[in-house]
């Protein structure tokens, strides 16, 4: 993160967060052959989190699926940042290897007590988009997470391009009536009160 003046963002009570989109290897088996600069591997990136945990600040983390078992390892530094993982961790890679590694790194992530994860997204790059496999994704996304720590998105309108929102509405539907229906008001709302810490708006 590249940010000269970091007490600056103080001024701007309705900031939260930032989003930050490093550097990424192609696939996960060039994730070694990555130049560091700008990636997660840049030593700046320690900086930049230690200036977010500082601030009190979220970090929405958008990286694909092989990069998120290294994601969760320097997170282990930074006890107290909050992290926000977008896309449901970009699942990219839809082969056997490439969803265990996938479901991996959502565990370790899962293990941090301060991360979230947007239900969102789910398009594939190359792929057209397989409605029944996106659903099985999205189901593990929040059964590895829980209702308690899943925040409901869409990547919307850039997602219409492969799904419409009443469609992704329904799997969103689907994924909690089959893994948290008591969950329903949190992954709605609940959860990005507390996660963003907006408890003075009301409903």
């Amino acid at each position: 993160m590249y940010i000269k003046n970091w007490n600056s963002i103080k001024i701007y009570t309705s900031v939260k967060g930032v989003r930050f989109k490093p550097r990424t290897a192609s696939s996960r088996f060039s994730v070694h052959s990555l130049e560091n600069e700008q990636s997660l591997y840049d030593s700046k990136l320690a900086n930049g989190l230690n200036a977010l945990e500082e601030l009190g600040l979220i970090w929405d983390l958008r990286v694909p699926s092989w990069h998120l078992k290294d994601a969760a390892k320097i997170l282990q530094d930074f006890p107290n940042l909050k992290v926000v993982v977008n896309h449901c961790g970009l699942p990219w890679d839809r082969s056997i290897d490439g969803i265990n590694d996938w479901k991996k790194g959502l565990e370790l992530l899962a293990t941090r007590g301060k991360t979230w994860i947007k239900l969102s997204e789910l398009g594939c790059p190359g792929q057209s988009y397989d409605i029944d496999s996106n659903q099985q994704l999205l189901n593990h996304t929040l059964n590895i997470f829980g209702g308690k720590r899943a925040l409901y998105a869409s990547n919307a309108p850039v997602s219409g391009v492969q799904v419409s929102y009443g469609c992704w509405l329904e799997m969103i539907h689907a994924a909690i009536n089959t893994i948290a229906p008591e969950n329903k008001q949190d992954v709605f709302w609940k959860n990005a009160i507390e996660c963003f810490d907006l408890k003075g708006i009301s409903k």
